[in-house]
């Protein structure tokens, strides 16, 4: 399970976690990798990480960490992210379109032709924001 340090954590040798590139090369004075598993190391001395760091350790942590660490929440996965990216982009745009068609009945007032036109844009903007939920 991912974890991020609240407050210092420590670690006694036996300990086995993972760790990214960056945290083994800072510790690989007090780890060793592990043979069967890419990415998770044994710890062989003392190993501490700093607030906000994250990483992974399996089983049950000691009792003594359960004030210092918390479980890592995990965020929106990339398709989850492009979605709302594109509905985001929908929703800009249809609200664009509403103000274009709401500026172009305030120019066509007086003028029934275009004033015709306008609202009718303005009625198909508003009808997409809407369908948009917002």
């Amino acid at each position: 399970m991912k974890y991020i340090a609240t407050a210092v954590v420590t670690l006694a040798a036996g300990a086995e976690v993972g760790l990214n590139k960056d945290q083994a090369a800072a510790r690989c004075h007090c780890t060793t990798p592990s043979a069967d598993r890419k990415g998770w190391y044994l710890v062989t001395g003392p190993l501490q990480f700093k607030v906000g760091e994250s990483f992974l350790y399996e089983g049950e942590l000691p009792k003594a960490l359960a004030d210092a660490v918390e479980p890592a929440k995990k965020g929106p996965s990339k398709a989850e992210q492009e979605a709302a990216a594109k509905a985001a982009q929908a929703l800009e745009s249809a609200r664009s379109a509403v103000k274009s068609a709401e500026n172009a009945v305030e120019l066509a007032k007086g003028e029934e032709l275009p004033l015709a036109a306008a609202t009718a844009q303005l009625e198909q903007a508003r009808a997409a924001l809407a369908a948009l939920g917002s």
